[in-house]
């Protein structure tokens, strides 16, 4: 927005030469829309659980859209350039403390974002399947060895895909993976067909509905925003 309103001239003006007719509603209304239809889904997830954090993404451009509409205005001015001072100064300090850990070496506490598996609650010894790949990732690489060790990825069984044998690229590349790297990955039938308790982490998904369907008991320990933790027991 910033860069339209330099592109038609109007810092170049005096304020008494400001014509807000001649700006275009527009570009100003998909920056409402980008803002106001991920609040709109944000609001419905607490209900339907449907939203994802990088949706946010849109909701941040749409938001910087509106306010730079609003700083390119004469009257704004001294204030827009008091809020990108203050910004840098802002982002250039979370960048810093972003980085101090990076520099001094220090393994990032992986944890500190996953606060459910060290709940005194999560079983010592079953295997924990994580049911999103990113989470799966992240803790797989960053994790202590001794919880490292219990994770495990799953692969949806075909008959829950969108298409014949489809299956997200992702897990797909992990798959690939585990044939030169120790990741461990199992399938949906395996991991049933064992008859073994476990314990369920991350974004259920179709995971949770297809273990119901299969007459598995789910026993709920902890929940935070994003995630939840289940002990499942598979039936006999």
């Amino acid at each position: 927005m910033l860069a339209l309103r330099i592109r038609r001239g109007g810092w170049r003006r005096a304020p008494e030469q400001w014509d807000a007719a001649e700006d275009a509603t527009d570009d100003l209304a998909v920056c409402a829309a980008l803002f106001l239809l991920p609040a709109a889904a944000l609001a419905a997830s607490y209900v339907t659980g449907g939203y994802h954090a990088r949706y946010s993404i849109l909701m941040a451009l749409g938001f910087a859209g509106l306010v730079g509409r609003f700083l390119a205005t004469p009257r704004a001015q001294r204030l827009g350039t008091i809020a990108a001072i203050v910004l840098s100064v802002w982002v250039a300090g979370r960048g810093a403390v972003a980085a101090a850990p990076l520099v001094s070496g220090a393994a990032p506490d992986v944890l500190a974002s996953h606060p459910l598996l060290r709940s005194p609650l999560l079983p010592s010894s079953l295997p924990i399947v994580v049911s999103d790949v990113a989470t799966f990732i992240q803790l797989d690489h960053y994790a202590p060895p001794a919880l490292r060790s219990r994770l495990r990825a799953i692969t949806r069984p075909q008959d829950e895909q969108l298409l014949p044998y489809y299956e997200d690229s992702s897990v797909r590349a992990l798959e690939s993976l585990a044939s030169w790297h120790p990741v461990s990955v199992i399938q949906y039938r395996d991991l049933i067909g064992r008859n073994e308790r476990f314990v369920l982490y991350g974004d259920p998904g179709w995971f949770t509905s297809r273990l119901s369907r299969d007459g598995a008991q789910l026993h709920l320990i902890g929940v935070t925003y994003q995630h939840l933790l289940i002990l499942v027991t598979p039936a006999p």
